[in-house]
């Protein structure tokens, strides 16, 4: 599901999608520092985005970041906020 659900955004957003964070094995994830213990990236129904070429991520703008927001929420995922992180990812889960 989350793989047709990103592919379904991608598509309506007109632009690439660049996967910063999909699975995470425990031990991976327990090594970053904002990381919570339940992350659903270790049962890989999460992932973090930014689109694609916004290099350096602080190129990549709130404008951005709502449209692909706004789509990947069309399919099924819950996100959190622009400034949530620093470097402004879109964190998206799927909770099927």
């Amino acid at each position: 599901m989350l793989e047709t659900s990103l592919e379904a955004a991608r598509t309506a957003y007109g632009a690439g999608i660049y996967i910063e964070s999909g699975y995470r094995c425990p031990h991976g994830n327990a090594s970053l520092p904002d990381a919570v213990s339940d992350s659903l990236h270790m049962q890989g129904r999460a992932v973090d985005l930014f689109r694609e070429g916004v290099i350096p991520h602080s190129s990549w703008t709130e404008q951005q970041f709502a449209e692909l927001q706004e789509l990947v929420e069309m399919e099924g995922a819950t996100t959190l906020t622009y400034d949530t992180y620093t470097n402004h990812h879109l964190h998206a889960q799927w909770a099927y």
